[in-house]
């Protein structure tokens, strides 16, 4: 049987982490190890680690942080750290319901030829009472996406907006060496492992929600997973238009191109097909629509640009379609 690795990353958790511990101990499937790397933690968080390593039924291994390397950083430690065939990845305030890691271990060993599987997650306030919304719909992964993702076209999906949360997934160690280190974009850990299988790997997902989702006062802004009504997408889409939300996207993205381009030069893996088409396409819809901030509302170029992008299909591909066309028009 395959061995697996849990990568939890933690940083002054204290409030809800011995309910995510836990959980682990309810799994069907229990994990071959747990690796956490804190990251320096100021609160009772390595207090409470090291009390449940010495009753777990599991191996457990505690690294402390001497300086704080930020949440990106300290879970490419605990990735690099692990030994498992497969690698769960963990946040420390969700709850994993019995049944995570049985089915997407499962998952992965019923098809060797898909190198990352995610799941859905029922979203919870701090008291775990249902929100109304799940991860998916927060997402929108649609029907018309998940259809294209079993088609094999998960990248394109991707490409588009991240489906596939850190904390919902698990993928094969042997992608490890592809995907680490991580490029300097805050908190990618969520989007990179993901992106890089899925250009090289089949990827698939179960639909079933197996993670209570917490959202809480410290994690609600660092993730935004929330159902926005109108008037709160309009006012996110003014706050794109303000910070570097694209400008970050833009390095994530050539720094996968660079990091597939380098591996296919030192024959480390093989591309899906287009997937550098893709790619490329993705990058220079994201160039333009920088340009389009740094352009004044109504200069002739500013339309040239927009018209450009409706053109190539570049707002239907790789945006939100009409949301984002709008946003570049009006906003």
């Amino acid at each position: 049987m395959s061995r697996i690795s849990v990568a939890l990353g933690t940083f002054n958790g204290a409030l809800y982490l011995e309910e995510q511990l836990n959980s682990f101990l309810c799994q069907k499937r229990l994990p071959d190890e747990l690796v956490v790397c804190d990251d320096a933690s100021t609160d009772n968080t390595p207090a409470i680690l090291k009390q449940f390593a010495e009753q777990a039924p599991f191996e457990v291994r505690i690294n402390i942080n001497t300086f704080n390397l930020g949440v990106t950083r300290n879970f490419e430690k605990a990735i690099s750290l692990c030994t498992g065939d497969y690698i769960f990845l963990s946040d420390q305030d969700d709850i994993w319901l019995p049944d995570k890691i049985m089915e997407l271990s499962e998952y992965l060993e019923k098809r060797p030829e898909c190198g990352l599987v995610f799941c859905n997650a029922l979203v919870v306030d701090k008291k775990l009472e249902p929100t109304g919304s799940d991860l998916w719909e927060s997402f929108w992964f649609t029907p018309r996406e998940q259809k294209k993702t079993n088609q094999g076209k998960l990248i394109e999906v991707l490409l588009k907006h991240n489906v596939a949360a850190g904390m919902a997934m698990a993928f094969r160690s042997e992608f490890r060496s592809l995907l680490l280190p991580f490029p300097e974009v805050f908190s990618c850990h969520d989007a990179w492992p993901a992106l890089v299988i899925s250009a090289v790997s089949e990827a698939g997902f179960v639909d079933r929600k197996l993670i209570h989702y917490r959202i809480h006062d410290s994690n609600h802004q660092l993730i935004g997973i929330r159902r926005l009504k109108l008037l709160d997408q309009l006012k996110v889409a003014q706050e794109q238009m303000k910070n570097s939300t694209f400008s970050e996207l833009l390095t994530l993205y050539q720094a996968l191109e660079k990091r597939l381009s380098s591996s296919m030069k030192d024959n480390r893996c093989r591309l899906k097909n287009n997937v550098l088409g893709l790619l490329r396409g993705k990058i220079e819809h994201t160039q333009n629509r920088i340009r389009l901030q740094q352009l004044p509302k109504f200069k002739l170029n500013r339309l040239g640009l927009i018209a450009k992008e409706i053109a190539s299909g570049g707002y239907f591909k790789f945006s939100y379609g009409i949301k984002s066309l709008a946003q570049d028009l009006f906003l």
